[in-house]
C-alpha cells in the first residue's frame, strides 16, 4: 500500500509542476485557479510522500518521488 500512496505522491508533484507552468501564462480569474490546483497539488504530494515515508525508507521514496515528478 505504501508503494501506491508514493506513486500517487509522485504523481501530485507532476500536477504540481504542471499546474506551475500554466500559472505563469495565466492571469485574472484563471490566475487564482491555477495557483489555487498549484498550492493543493503541494499539499497532496508532501501529504502523500510523508505517508509513504511512515514504511518505505526515506532515500529510497524519495529517490523515486523526485525521479518520476
Amino acid at each position: 500500500m505504501s508503494w501506491i500512496i508514493l506513486l500517487l505522491a509522485s504523481f501530485f508533484e507532476v500536477s504540481m509542476t504542471f499546474c506551475l507552468g500554466k500559472l505563469r501564462d495565466a492571469d485574472g480569474m484563471a490566475w487564482m485557479l491555477w495557483c489555487a490546483a498549484f498550492i493543493g497539488s503541494s499539499i497532496l504530494s508532501m501529504g502523500f510522500l510523508w505517508k509513504a515515508v511512515q514504511t518505505i525508507p526515506l532515500g529510497t521514496a524519495y529517490a523515486i518521488w523526485t525521479g518520476i515528478g
